[in-house]
């Protein structure tokens, strides 16, 4: 599938060759599901429990048409829909970067979205929930790219960041009695099931852990970076 469409695809529904096309018409599909789990659907026979997913690229989602049904998908809070927007900064005409400039990431949260943003280290981003939390909304922050073949250690070097890497290791420095020497500070967090690499838990300028009430081995990862940014701040 794709733009425009061409030939069959096991698995793939619908494609739709105008740009924009496609996000209207699987949240349609997303629509539909709702509306016919809501008449068919019982406790013993869930029948209608599929979800949507939709890819989109640049030039989709800068057409009004997949605007309008991204805050339509929003508004009535279609949580059985997904939409995997490929952000390879490029349309058919030029760089994405000549045409457009707007954060998705926060303009899809301004539509009710639950907008996570995903890049190649993301091996499991079903178990890295990062940008929420089991009580709601956890930290909301700006985000940038690194340049290909860069290394977030050399990035933070550069800028006179002092480094903080959370580790549940034992023999890691209590966060509340750390010191931080510098204005800057960066606070390392990894994924929920892996944590960081060891590369970078060595490159740290310190690593720390929080202190755990017997019984509790872990935090998820929006929990541990409220309870560090408070204690380091």
């Amino acid at each position: 599938p794709g733009h425009p469409e061409f030939g069959e695809t096991p698995g793939v529904e619908a494609t739709t060759g105008p740009l924009g096309q496609g996000v209207g018409n699987a949240v349609g599909y997303a629509l539909s599901g709702k509306m016919a789990a809501a008449r068919f659907n019982t406790d013993d026979y869930p029948i209608f429990d599929n979800h949507i997913f939709c890819l989109a690229g640049d030039g989709c989602l800068q057409e009004g048409v997949a605007a309008e049904a991204s805050a339509f998908a929003g508004h009535f809070k279609l949580d059985n829909f997904v939409l995997i927007y490929d952000a390879n900064d490029v349309t058919l005409d030029a760089m994405a970067k000549v045409t457009q400039s707007e954060d998705t990431q926060a303009l899809y949260t301004a539509l009710g979205w639950d907008a996570v943003l995903l890049d190649h280290s993301s091996a499991d981003p079903l178990s890295r929930r990062a940008l929420r939390v089991s009580m709601g909304t956890g930290l909301v922050v700006p985000f940038a790219r690194l340049a290909v073949g860069d290394s977030m250690g050399d990035f933070l070097a550069r800028h006179g960041t002092f480094t903080v890497a959370l580790t549940p290791a034992p023999d890691a420095l209590d966060i509340g009695a750390i010191d931080v020497p510098a204005d800057r500070v960066a606070l390392l967090l990894g994924s929920e099931r892996d944590g960081l690499r060891p590369e970078t838990l060595v490159r740290a300028d310190v690593r720390a852990r929080i202190p755990m009430h017997h019984g509790v081995d872990s935090l998820n990862v929006g929990a541990a970076a409220a309870i560090a940014l408070h204690l380091l701040a």
